[in-house]
């Protein structure tokens, strides 16, 4: 299976779930399943993810993302 983003592979491998990241990003959880599930987070939610996951957001999102 080929990924667009490895931020689902992120929250497998640390055992993060998507309500733990979006209360830390302080996102809203329909945010956050977007960006895992579709692809689809504005540039200030990728920034958010990215900065809650410490982790540089090319590496989640290599391929970038559609926008809304």
């Amino acid at each position: 299976m080929e990924y667009k983003n490895s931020l689902s592979i992120h929250l497998y491998l640390t055992g993060m779930t998507q309500v733990a990241l979006a209360e830390k990003a302080g996102l809203h959880v329909c945010q956050v399943n977007a960006a895992v599930k579709r692809n689809v987070a504005s540039p200030r939610i990728r920034a958010k993810i990215a900065d809650a996951l410490g982790v540089p957001e090319e590496k989640l999102f290599p391929y970038g993302t559609r926008s809304y």
